[in-house]
Order: C-alpha cells, then structure tokens, then sequence
C-alpha cells in the first residue's frame, strides 16, 4: 500500500486538500468507535467503494446546507484567527461599542504578493 499521507496546499487561489484512500482506511481500521465493533470479525475494504463512501459522507449536507468540509473550515479558521493569524485585521466598527467584539475583516493576499 502506498505511504498514507494528507497534503494541503494552495494551487490557482484554491486551497486544496488531498488525503490517499489509504489514509481514510487507516482511520477506519484506527478509530477507537470502529475497532471494537469490527476487531472480532474478518472484513475486507474496497477501496474505491470506501472512498465514494467517505466523499459521499463529506458533502451530505443538513438541514441549513452545512457539510464537514464546511465544518472543518469553520474550526480551522477560528483557531488560525485565536492562533493570531496574520490574515485577519480586526477593526472597530464607527459606533460599536467598547466592549463588543469586534468584526473580522479576512485579508487574502496571494503569495506572490510583494505587499
């Protein structure tokens, strides 16, 4: 099996996530939910099925259209912003009050930007 690895990067403005099949297999075979369950029998993975499964899983959407991929954004960016990234510039809205958070304006600058 080829080495399980997950890769992100930036490619034409896109971020973009890659993780190999073996990678997911691995975290079935590992997930502490799974192992009990399934260590007593013999099973074996189809490993283009399983990953339509899992691309299947990653886009189903709630009730409000929210996927995991969405949830994973979400919680990647609040903990770059928390983790002080370079990024975000918060700025004070005229008439907010002192104490109120202030507003999140997100700064993209591409890469070969010389700013």
């Amino acid at each position: 099996m080829a080495k399980a690895k997950i890769s992100i990067e930036t490619v034409d403005g896109q971020l973009v996530v890659s993780a190999h099949v073996g990678t997911m297999i691995q975290a079935f075979k590992w997930c502490s939910n799974y192992m009990t369950q399934f260590d007593e029998h013999e099973y074996t993975i189809d490993e283009t099925v399983f990953a339509r499964e899992i691309m299947g899983e990653l886009l189903s959407e709630e009730e409000d259209g929210t996927t995991l991929i969405h949830e994973m954004f979400d919680k990647a960016a609040a903990r770059a912003i928390e983790n002080g990234c370079e990024g975000v510039e918060f700025t004070t809205a005229e008439g907010m009050m002192d104490n109120a958070i202030p507003s999140a304006v997100v700064v993209i600058k591409p890469e070969n930007d010389k700013e």
